[in-house]
């Protein structure tokens, strides 16, 4: 099959998203197996960009999150991959975290990266509740379910949702509100931690054209096309998965991802 790409010179990582997923709706992008299911489930590309502009369009109308950092923190999942791209499509800067962290270095990362906003899984949600107390100024919480068959929101707060909410709250508005939000490609969106083995983690900034630069030239090595299929078990919080893993797969319109 012929190897396709989006752009030579590409700027944005919106831009490979909206391409790819405008081009190729019927494809499947993601597969993902449910804890206790035997069979993969298949998103397509239609829905991926129907679920990251409807999530997008929440945190920007009804959260009111337009230009604040949003941190993520969780297992390798489709609905990470929906919220990454919900923030960094517009919304405004994603601070990726390390889900192998103690609460007391989780609640520091917050604190330094000055996240309003958290996406966090269930299996996460003993230890984002254990942190609140030393995270005043995280104003919203938004768990991720990864198990279908649990569907109560243990959290009770005004501010507390989980995922399917701001789904269904997104669908009310137009893909618009994200995809034509204006992007700085020299601007930093991504808010990295080093891990810190030696002394206190170190702050890495990032702009939509670092990474894009990263994938053009990942291109060049990666002998990949439409047949192929990228197993993600990695941490998708690093910056190599989260790259080779997932963003490459939308920039050369190639491989589905295997959570």
């Amino acid at each position: 099959m012929e190897k396709r790409v989006i752009s030579k010179n590409l700027k944005l990582i919106r831009d490979s998203f909206d391409i790819t997923t405008k081009e190729l709706p019927n494809k499947v992008g993601f597969l993902e197996k449910r804890p206790g299911k035997k069979e993969f489930r298949e998103i397509t590309y239609k829905e991926f960009r129907r679920d990251v502009t409807s999530v997008g369009a929440a945190l920007i109308e009804k959260l009111g999150l337009k230009g604040e950092r949003i941190a993520i923190i969780g297992e390798n999942s489709y609905e990470w991959a929906v919220s990454y791209y919900s923030v960094v499509c517009g919304t405004g800067v994603v601070v990726p975290l390390d889900k192998e962290l103690p609460a007391s270095e989780i609640a520091n990362l917050v604190r330094r990266s000055n996240a309003k906003a958290i996406f966090f899984s269930n299996r996460k949600r003993d230890l984002i509740n254990s942190i609140r107390e030393e995270v005043p100024d995280l104003k919203y919480y938004i768990e991720l379910y990864s198990e279908e068959n649990e569907l109560e929101n243990t959290f009770k707060g005004e501010n507390d949702y989980t995922f399917d909410e701001l789904l269904k709250i997104g669908s009310n508005y137009d893909e618009k509100v994200l995809m034509e939000v204006p992007i700085d490609p020299e601007e930093f969106k991504i808010l990295l931690f080093t891990s810190g083995t030696t002394s206190e983690s170190k702050v890495v900034a990032l702009c939509h054209r670092n990474l894009c630069e990263n994938l053009m030239a990942l291109d060049k090595v990666e002998d990949v096309d439409s047949n192929d299929r990228f197993l993600s078990f990695l941490p998708i919080h690093h910056v190599f998965e989260c790259t080779v893993g997932f963003l490459f797969s939308l920039y050369n319109f190639s491989c589905s991802i295997i959570f």
